[in-house]
């Protein structure tokens, strides 16, 4: 056990990290690959809100692999203005954070306020949706000085469907890729477009990373490339099952691959659509 200390007027976000105070004399246990790490909430979009329960090693795993794919080193730091109670906005933050590191927490996101954050924390990466990015693009004429100065090296998109327009111009506007992924709160990320010099596919929500991706049909089949049928899900990043629910995770799995409830089709390169 450690103690998370704050002291009464640190700045918010300052604390310190101590030994357990009960008992001094107990070595420390620390947490097994098999613990819960956390709960999370389903959104509820398409039913009612589930649990699903997360697990040390899945967090260890999935993070590395994402942390390496996006080439994340000390020197890196992550401007997180999404909320960290959602899947999405934590998940990008441990990967940061895991490498060593560091993180700008915003109240929330403001786009009047986002190039002088940009300014002065020097972000070399964030993660937002497409409304978001829409409200950076109309912000960008009032402050053309800032950009020959950017530190960013990429960006990262999901929880909704960009416009390739917009894709478009947020490439144009920062001259770095915009990587677009794909997942769920049950299975965190599932896919990413990969760094360049490998491509970027218009389109495409990226190749698998972490996870295995694959196309099935009404009846419970994987199809071909090409082939438009339900997305499914394996792999360490999926969930084991929802917590209290046996219904729903055994309606949720088909012969041991997550439905993720969209249609999509891989082409021959494995990236997903």
């Amino acid at each position: 056990m450690l103690d998370v200390v704050i002291a009464p007027d640190a700045p918010a976000g300052l604390f310190s990290i101590g030994g357990a105070t009960d008992n001094p004399t107990t070595p420390p246990v620390f947490a097994q690959p098999g613990d819960i790490f956390q709960f999370l909430i389903t959104s509820g979009t398409t039913g009612r809100p589930k649990l699903v329960p997360r697990h040390h090693e899945a967090w260890c795993t999935i993070t590395s692999i994402w942390s390496d794919a996006f080439q994340l080193t000390v020197q890196d730091k992550y401007l997180s203005f999404i909320a960290v109670n959602y899947s999405s906005g934590f998940f990008y933050l441990i990967c940061t954070l895991r490498t060593g590191g560091s993180v700008v927490c915003t109240s929330g996101f403001d786009a009047a306020e986002f190039f002088p954050w940009m300014e002065e924390f020097r972000p070399t990466w964030f993660m937002a949706t497409a409304n978001h990015f829409q409200a950076i693009l109309a912000q960008a004429p009032f402050h053309l000085d800032v950009l020959p100065n950017s530190s960013l090296r990429f960006v990262q998109t999901g929880m909704m469907t960009m416009p390739a327009k917009t894709e478009s111009d947020v490439e144009t506007l920062f001259n770095i890729p915009l990587l677009q992924g794909y997942g769920a709160t049950e299975v965190m990320g599932s896919t990413s477009s990969p760094l360049p010099p490998h491509p970027r596919k218009p389109g495409s929500v990226g190749t698998a990373l972490g996870s295995e991706i694959a196309i099935m049909n009404t009846e419970g089949e994987l199809i071909p490339a090409g082939e438009v049928g339900e997305v499914v899900v394996r792999g360490p990043a999926v969930l084991s099952g929802y917590e209290g629910d046996p219904e729903a995770t055994t309606q949720a799995f088909v012969n041991g691959w997550y439905r993720m409830g969209d249609l999509g089709y891989l082409d021959e390169d494995g990236y997903l659509f």
